[in-house]
């Protein structure tokens, strides 16, 4: 299964805002990078918390749901004591949560199994999920990545990788995946947009 979500290049330092640019468009909701990026709180490194992302779904008037192991974590590993200001990182995350849960987003300390996770892509539904593109990439250290869900078949699952090397619908092993979402620094943390009756 694949679904047709429209594909955007990734210029900068903003792959959460462009994966988000992406399933807004899909819903047919045209709306600017800059206004994701503003929405979503994203730090001056370009770092986007999920958290973030999620309100920004949700303001746009979809359907949220944010699924994480560690509900207002912050990691102090060296991809975010070097791009994220980790001074102000706790209020913030408090402040989007409110923000979140003001706006109806359904907010889930839980895991997603790769099965439930796979579940939510449907033509009314797309999940954003956080990884660590290093393991995909075969490199060492934590490099924190988002990426739209748009498909899957029996052993892969189908990303829209915005860049670097931006590939639409890009193939990837489903064990691969898998273990790059779950790697340490992303929370298992997933953002689920729908915009139709489907449940978040």
């Amino acid at each position: 299964m694949k679904i047709d979500v429209p594909f955007f290049e990734n210029k900068a330092n903003d792959c959460g805002p462009v994966a988000l640019q992406m399933v807004l468009a899909y819903f047919e909701k045209d709306i600017s990078l800059e206004k994701i990026k503003q929405t979503a709180a994203v730090e001056a490194s370009g770092v986007t918390w999920t958290l973030g992302l999620a309100k920004a779904a949700a303001e746009q008037g979809c359907k949220v749901a944010f699924y994480t192991t560690k509900l207002g974590a912050v990691h102090n590993n060296e991809y975010y004591q070097q791009h994220a200001d980790m001074e102000h990182a706790p209020d913030k995350l408090k402040k989007l949560l409110t923000h979140c849960q003001t706006l109806g987003v359904v907010v889930k300390e839980e895991k997603l199994d790769l099965q439930t996770l796979l579940q939510h892509v449907t033509k009314t539904c797309i999940p954003i999920v956080l990884v660590d593109w290093n393991v995909i990439a075969n490199k060492e250290g934590y490099l924190g990545h988002f990426l739209p869900l748009v498909g899957y078949d029996g052993d892969h699952v189908i990303v829209h990788q915005p860049g670097p090397q931006p590939t639409p619908f890009l193939t990837l092993d489903r064990e691969l995946f898998d273990k790059a979402r779950k790697a340490k620094g992303t929370d298992e943390d997933v953002v689920v947009v729908s915009h139709g009756s489907d449940d978040v």
